[in-house]
């Protein structure tokens, strides 16, 4: 079974998320490099200015990450929705990310885009649910966005900062 590498996975949230951020704010991000430390940089064509953009996924628990990323088979014998472990997932990823924020290359404007990778809540709903037991701690971030694929296989923004 194939796997998918962190670059290729990063990649993969990163042009999902600006898709659909550039249509929601109606810009055009160019002259994009995959970096680490934020994982990209563009530059926003309509001013100038320069955007850092951190991309992570969270997932109700490791189980639900390896089958998002081709690493592990057969769902059926384990998959449970637990909207607890999702919320968890986010507090651990945003404190860790507010964390690292503080060390990024500086960019005009930083984006936190988590992919809600989750397999059973895939719906703003299922955000407005969880909002108020999700933690932000102090961070650099311009702004920070939840991608959601939901049930018609769209992609949608969720802000959560």
């Amino acid at each position: 079974m194939p796997s998918i590498s962190k670059k290729t996975a990063e990649k993969i949230i990163f042009y999902r998320f600006k898709d659909v951020y550039e249509k929601e704010k109606d810009i055009i991000l160019e002259n994009i490099v995959h970096d680490e430390s934020p994982d990209f940089f563009a530059i926003n064509k309509n001013d100038g200015s320069s955007v850092g953009i951190e991309v992570t996924g969270v997932y109700q628990n490791k189980e639900e990450a390896m089958l998002q990323y081709w690493r592990q088979d057969g769902w059926q014998d384990f998959f449970v929705g637990d909207q607890s472990e999702l919320i968890k997932a986010f507090n651990d990823v945003l404190s860790k990310k507010a964390k690292k924020s503080f060390k990024y290359t500086p960019a005009d404007k930083q984006i936190l885009a988590i992919y809600m990778g989750s397999m059973v809540f895939q719906e703003s709903i299922d955000l407005e649910f969880m909002r108020p037991e999700i933690i932000i701690p102090e961070n650099k971030f311009s702004e920070i966005w939840i991608l959601i694929k939901s049930y018609e296989s769209k992609f949608k923004l969720y802000r959560l900062q």
